[in-house]
Order: structure tokens, then C-alpha cells, then sequence
């Protein structure tokens, strides 16, 4: 965020997700092959698969809602209309 007198605020943000049904708080991707994710649990910090996490916060939320307007209203919005 960026402020009036120029100072730049840097914010860490970490997300609810699941993995394998369990809870825990996304904290950063790792660079990787394949990509992995550290997911702070309530037995601890474990790094995971990326594909195993499920996001389920707000962030989550929206995109599912773009969706979902996106499928009732013919893809409205969309960029990648096809083409070749």
C-alpha cells in the first residue's frame, strides 16, 4: 500500500486453506520443481504439494463468485474468447 508521504507499506498476508481436509494458514510459495507451499498447521509448519492446497477465504470467495456471474452471463468479460 502506498502511502502520501511516500513510504511504501509492505503487508504479509497469509490464507485459510485445507489441505487433505485439514486446516492450516498459507504463508509462501517455495520455488521449486515441483512447486511446493508453506502451510502453517495447528501441529506446526510443513511444506506441501502446491496442488494439494484448497483456498477457502475471501480471496477464494471472489473468484468463485466471478465464476459463477461469468457461466450465467455467457463468459461476460472474459479476454481469451478463443480465436487461433
Amino acid at each position: 500500500m502506498t502511502r502520501l508521504d511516500g513510504k511504501i507499506e509492505i503487508v504479509w498476508k497469509t490464507r485459510l486453506c485445507t489441505v487433505d481436509d485439514e486446516f492450516g494458514a498459507f504463508q509462501i510459495w517455495v520455488p521449486s520443481d515441483p512447486p511446493l507451499a508453506v502451510v502453517e498447521f495447528s501441529d506446526g509448519v510443513r511444506q506441501v504439494a502446491a496442488e494439494k492446497i484448497k483456498f477457502c477465504d475471501e480471496d477464494h470467495q471472489m473468484v468463485v463468485g466471478f465464476e459463477k456471474f461469468s457461466k450465467e452471463n455467457g463468459n461476460a468479460g472474459r479476454q481469451d474468447q478463443g480465436g487461433g
